[in-house]
């Protein structure tokens, strides 16, 4: 209990193999929801399809858009963070 309360100043090994496999796991995290977002089939867009079929292909267009613009966001976060992390290490 007392090494919880009282944390000492100087940093460990430990604790830097912490910080790295928790940079790590949030790469490869974001990679594993790039890759399960985006493996799905390509749509072909059909001349011949009724009003509510083009409407359904829009708004999908529409989220792979925004999902796609998410990711780009979430990226330079973590790129961010994984810079002043390895300042951190430093």
């Amino acid at each position: 209990m007392y090494q919880f309360l009282f944390i000492d100043a100087k940093e460990s090994a430990s604790d830097s193999v912490l910080k790295l496999s928790f940079m790590a796991f949030i790469w490869l995290l974001l990679l594993y929801s790039l890759i399960n977002t985006f493996a799905g089939e390509v749509v072909e867009v059909q001349t011949a399809q009724s009003l509510l079929a083009k409407f359904k292909l829009k708004m999908k267009q529409l989220a792979m858009w925004l999902l796609s613009v998410l990711f780009i966001l979430l990226t330079l976060a973590i790129l961010m963070i994984s810079s002043r992390m390895l300042n951190v290490l430093s």
